[in-house]
């Protein structure tokens, strides 16, 4: 089993897809600390005129220990603001007809959803069956309800009770010494990093914007051509242990 372990992101960007494409079990890192102005709460799209602007979840006041599942989304319609300002930056792009109605169910917290784990986990999830990518998904603290230790003593606690043959990883927590290929060989997983390279695609507006939130490329390119854009930039290594 192939089996990667991420916060859940809000409407991550590419690279991240590309690692849910590879991998058979997705385990959304929900009982961390919640990071203010991190890519958890916020991502960007591009307006017409080339600026980018930031998406960001309204979330009440917590302790900034709080985890991720513990954070709790404002109860007011702060995702209208979100589509609003995705309608006016993307109507003029060549999949508004087709993908806005989609975001439109898409944004809205379910009934059922209280904190931000629980909604980006929906999102992140539907987004990927929207683009064709099939991958389950578990929370970290139905798996381990508390972690401690290391960022790494943290992963392997998950694996340990998951037993997968494979972990896959972004490219910055083993080149930043986060993660050691020799200590996932001990518990019986091979380690494989990303390389992920940014792939270019008709964006509106001038130039061309990388790293921005996935629907900007489905807006440009359409659910049907967006997988084999994601799929173009992705490369995995096996560092050597």
């Amino acid at each position: 089993m192939r089996v990667a372990v991420t916060q859940p992101n809000f409407l991550p960007w590419l690279g991240y897809f590309a690692l849910l494409d590879q991998i058979d079990l997705w385990v959304s890192l929900d009982n961390v600390q919640h990071v203010r102005r991190s890519f958890i709460v916020r991502n960007r799209i591009k307006s017409p005129d080339g600026a980018v602007r930031w998406l960001t979840v309204r979330l009440e006041h917590a302790p900034q220990t709080a985890k991720i599942n513990q954070v709790r989304l404002h109860p007011s319609d702060w995702w209208g603001e979100h589509l609003d300002l995705i309608r006016e930056s993307y109507q003029k792009a060549p999949y508004f007809p087709v993908f806005f109605e989609e975001l439109a169910e898409l944004l809205p917290p379910r009934p059922d959803e209280s904190t931000l784990g629980e909604y980006n986990r929906r999102i992140v999830m539907e987004l990927s069956r929207y683009l064709g990518i099939t991958v389950e998904s578990r929370e970290a603290s139905e798996i381990c309800p508390i972690l401690e230790g290391s960022p790494e003593e943290k992963i392997l606690t998950i694996c340990d009770r998951l037993k997968p043959s494979e972990f896959y990883n972004f490219q910055t927590g083993v080149e930043v010494g986060l993660y050691h290929p020799e200590a996932f060989h001990q518990h019986g997983m091979k380690l494989f990093k990303q390389t992920y390279r940014h792939p270019e695609y008709q964006q509106q507006g001038s130039g061309f914007v990388p790293y921005l939130s996935v629907i900007d490329l489905i807006f440009n390119v359409g659910p049907e051509a967006a997988l084999n854009v994601i799929r173009s930039g992705s490369e995995w290594t096996r560092p050597q242990e």
